[in-house]
């Protein structure tokens, strides 16, 4: 077996040893655990082909955690939430502004203070102030943040928009993420 029929039961195992070590925890701290204890593999934080990485039993049972923070949006792609300037059809065409929402949620310890950073890696798309701070943030708190996106008037019909997330936290928690946007129209 491989991928995810692999995973499950490695996962719901390590799931079940954390359960056991902390009997108190309820499926929410056994979640921001098994994340929380994983070895990168890959791109640093939270990536498409690995997730979280690898999972760590030996850390799952004895490590003080760091916060894990990750981006969630309401559905699997950005909801633009009010076109600032375009045609009002809620796609992103050439020559329009728009702001985006998403949630920075903590999943595991509280943070005195976390940034995200903002950014594509398409050249027609612009981030209006990347930076976006937050006051401290409690465990499993989620905060909702905007941000501004124009597409340049001559971008490629069609070119994808993917947005690119560096997440700092205090606390030691450095992340990044990458998010499919969809496409210029």
């Amino acid at each position: 077996a491989s991928g995810t029929s692999m995973a499950c039961p490695h996962a719901s195992g390590v799931a079940a040893l954390i359960k056991a070590s902390h009997p108190g925890f309820g499926w929410q701290d056994v979640a921001g655990a098994l994340i929380a204890s994983t070895d990168d593999v890959m791109d640093a934080g939270r990536d498409i082909e690995t997730g979280f990485g690898r999972i760590n039993a030996s850390k799952a049972v004895t490590q003080q955690f760091k916060p894990v923070l990750r981006i969630e949006f309401n559905s699997n792609y950005f909801r633009l939430i009010k076109e600032i300037q375009g045609n009002g059809d809620g796609f992103m065409n050439p020559g329009e502004t728009g702001q985006v929402s998403a949630n920075l949620t903590n999943l595991w310890s509280p943070v005195a203070e976390a940034e995200v950073v903002v950014s594509s890696s398409n050249p027609s798309v612009q981030v209006a102030q990347p930076a976006i701070n937050f006051a401290a943030l409690a465990q499993r708190e989620s905060r909702a943040f905007n941000f501004t996106v124009t597409v340049d008037s001559n971008a490629q019909p069609l070119s994808e928009i993917w947005f690119t997330f560096q997440i700092s936290a205090s606390g030691g928690f450095q992340g990044q993420e990458r998010h499919f946007a969809g496409f210029v129209i």
